[in-house]
């Protein structure tokens, strides 16, 4: 809700993008909608199933979390310890 009322904030700058090498794609700092206000199925491909697994397993099975749900339980905890 509060991100599809205040979409504006969400574009990024194009001298901004440009100091932080993200301008390779102009079109992709236009403003316009970028929040998503219905759900939409997400599917990948093996490829990219591949890619994500195996950047997972270089960056979060290192800091112990052997899955997604592991780390979403360890957010959980330390949320609730710091906010109630």
């Amino acid at each position: 809700a509060y991100m599809s009322k205040y979409m504006s904030k969400f574009d990024e700058p194009y001298e901004r993008a440009k100091e932080l090498n993200r301008a390779a794609d102009v079109s992709q700092l236009a403003p316009g909608a970028k929040v998503a206000l219905k759900t939409h199925t997400q599917t990948f491909d093996d490829r990219a199933t591949r890619f994500l697994e195996d950047q997972w397993k270089t960056s979060m099975e290192l800091l112990g979390y052997s899955d997604y749900d592991s780390f979403v339980a360890a957010v959980r905890k330390r949320n609730q310890k710091l906010f109630g």
